[in-house]
This record gives C-alpha cells, sequence and structure tokens, in this order.
C-alpha cells in the first residue's frame, strides 16, 4: 500500500508542495471543483509511469508560474512488510530526471540508501561496471532491466503491476473485456462479474463476450426486465462505469486502485457496495469525491478503514491540504460543504531526502545517451 505521497511544482500544486499520509484501506479526497483533487491523483500516476518508463500522461509544472525548477515527488510503499521510499526530481518540460533516491526500512523510520542517481552519477554499493543510461529513464526501470537488485525489482514489479487509475473520463472496457475473454480463466471472470452485477440489483443478471460475428466480437449484457441481451454501447455511461470499476476491484484486482470522482455517474448506494469489495479484497482505494455521502459511509473493518483529505485553493491558486479524522468533520451538507475550521490545519513537513547529505558506497560515473 501507499503509505505516503508529496508533490511539489506540478498542475496547480506550488513548490511549497504537499503532504499526505495514507494510513487507511480508504482514503478519500472531498473538495470543490478545480481545488485540485485530480492534480493530486494524476500526480501519483505520473510517478507510477515515471518508475516503470511506460505511458503518458499529461502533467505540467506548477501552472501559474514559467517556472523552469524541478518538480520533486516522494512515495513511500510499503511491500511484504517493508517500506520503500522513492523520491525524484524531474524536469517536466525537458522531460528528464535530475535526481533520484531509492532507499528501504523495516520501521519507516530508519531507511538505507539502496541507490542513488543524481544526474550523470549512479552510486550504488555494488560494483555494476560503466554503464550508458538514458537521461528520460529512471534509475528503478534501469536495474531492473539489468537485473542486479532484488529489491529494486521487487519495487518494480508491485509499482508496474499493483497500481490502477480509474480516470473520470471516457474507459475502453469494451476492449479490456474483449481482450480478456481471451484468457484461459475468462469463464470464471465473467461469472464474476456476473454474480457482482445481480448483487447490485440493477436489473442486470449476466455480462459476456458474443461469438464474433463477421470478423468482430461484442460485449453484452442480459437484462431481466426485457428478458434479452443488449450489447454495452447501448448502456448508460454510468453502467459502463460501474462495469469498469467491477472489472478493476474483482477481476485485475491491483493493491491500490485510484479513482477519479468515484461517484461520477455511479449511485452512492453502490460505491459503498464497491467499497466492500475492496475492503473484501484488501485493496487500499484512494480517490476523489464532491459528495459527503460518501464520506459519511461507514463500513466495519479491523483495518484503519477510512482517511478524509480536504482540498481546497490558497490566494493564489495552489492546493492546500487539510488532514482530518473522519468523526471531526464539520461540514454543513448545505451551506458550508466546503468549510472546515482553522484549527485543524496541519503544517506540512518535508520528508524528502533531497536536502540531507548521503554517505555513497561507491560511485559509477555513467554516459547519457
Amino acid at each position: 500500500m501507499i503509505t505516503y505521497f508529496q508533490a511539489n511544482n506540478i498542475q496547480n500544486i506550488d513548490n511549497s508542495g504537499i503532504a499526505l499520509e495514507f494510513n487507511a484501506l480508504q482514503n478519500i479526497l472531498i473538495g470543490p471543483n478545480a481545488s485540485g483533487k485530480s492534480n493530486i491523483l494524476k500526480a501519483i500516476t505520473f510517478l507510477k509511469q515515471l518508475i516503470t518508463n511506460k505511458g503518458s500522461i499529461s502533467v505540467h509544472p506548477y501552472r501559474f508560474s514559467e517556472s523552469d525548477k524541478c518538480s520533486s515527488l516522494v512515495v513511500i510503499f510499503k511491500i511484504d512488510d517493508i517500506y520503500y521510499r522513492y523520491s525524484v526530481q524531474y524536469f517536466i518540460n525537458d522531460k528528464r530526471f535530475e535526481k533520484e533516491i531509492f532507499e528501504k526500512s523495516s520501521n519507516n523510520k530508519d531507511f538505507i540508501t539502496i541507490v542513488t542517481r543524481d544526474k550523470n552519477e549512479i552510486i550504488y554499493p555494488k560494483p555494476i561496471g560503466e554503464i550508458a543510461i538514458d537521461a528520460k529513464t529512471s534509475i528503478i526501470a534501469l536495474l531492473t532491466l539489468l537485473q542486479i537488485d532484488d529489491d529494486v525489482h521487487k519495487f518494480f514489479h508491485f509499482v508496474d503491476q499493483y497500481i490502477y487509475f480509474v480516470s473520470s473520463g471516457d474507459s475502453n472496457i469494451k476492449e479490456q473485456l474483449i481482450s480478456l475473454h481471451n484468457d484461459k480463466k475468462s469463464d470464471r471472470y465473467f461469472s464474476l462479474m456476473s454474480q457482482r452485477l445481480e448483487e447490485l440489483r440493477l436489473g442486470i443478471q449476466s455480462i459476456d463476450v458474443s461469438p464474433a460475428h463477421y470478423g468482430k466480437r461484442d460485449v453484452v449484457l442480459y437484462h431481466h426486465d426485457i428478458d434479452q441481451h443488449l450489447s454495452i454501447d447501448l448502456e448508460s455511461k454510468g453502467t459502463k462505469r460501474l462495469i469498469e470499476i467491477i472489472y478493476v476491484l474483482c477481476i485485475v484486482r491491483p493493491h491500490i486502485v485510484i479513482i477519479d470522482e468515484v461517484e461520477n455517474t455511479v449511485h452512492p448506494s453502490v460505491i459503498k457496495k464497491l467499497m466492500l469489495y475492496a475492503i473484501e479484497n484488501k485493496q487500499q482505494l484512494i480517490f476523489s469525491t464532491h459528495t459527503r455521502e460518501l464520506v459519511d459511509i461507514h463500513i466495519d473493518s479491523h483495518y484503519p478503514s477510512k482517511k478524509i483529505f480536504f482540498v481546497s485553493k490558497d490566494a493564489h491558486g495552489s492546493v492546500s491540504i487539510i488532514d482530518t479524522d473522519s468523526d471531526d468533520i464539520e461540514l454543513d451538507i448545505h451551506d458550508n460543504i466546503y468549510s472546515i475550521p482553522p484549527q485543524k490545519s496541519r503544517q506540512f513537513k518535508n520528508k524528502s531526502n533531497f536536502l540531507q547529505n548521503s554517505q555513497p558506497h561507491a560511485t559509477i560515473s555513467t554516459k547519457f545517451l
């Protein structure tokens, strides 16, 4: 799971930065439109793509200035009782890495440096010879490719395989399900999805992929009320999004699911059921919402069940975060939904290691391509 995330100079997050401690299975970002909720989720997803050197998501440096400074991101993952901290300074405009630090700890306090990359140098405790690296490739992706460090490989695999982002825009769920149909376990997968859809009492009994007609397949849903199958293309946007979330939670089953505007076209009562599915699978949810009903949802669990972050803008248009316990929230759904007493604000504490002097074991000069 993600236990900590920090960002500076990205989207509408200025150089003073934000920090969020994700110490629950369900981490909720609530706040007004255009406050920066989606930008925080986008920054986390962007960090995944930086680490794995895969995909492309549109992000920008702090958008209210012409600053050419580095954007800084820090994340701590807990993987098999070990905490891994990855810190990066990255020039978004130039698409190049300035500095990276990768560390681990058994107690989330005493971190030991595994590898550091500082411009054209790699600091690593074991000799790896002279290597050529691209300024646009992360040191994590490089060392994973070289297969020389178990911790790096473990970290890369976790970030690559077990984090999934569901955007608030249009999805390609139809293409994903048609592709899933080629899997050897597809019958079991579609049976499970059908079961989940029926549990939600939406009048849908089953979902499947139709036989190929003229070389093309289609995703079809069987409806009780009209006693026939309908193409997913005829379903509402809300039904498609619901199916996508079920697919992610119950079939893909990543450890961390990031959902932008989780209530978008989906009823809160249905979302509560989806949350229960995530808890059953011990999945961590990080999602944004405008809906007070989701903040009020209580789900029994022996895990810390809920953490709420209030997101707003400061006087300069930058993101401001208030970390608050759910029981202490004082939101009036009619008049003051975006008003929280100022005494609940917490000061931002920078946990980045960039300003600390590390003790290198060995310095290996590298050539940039």
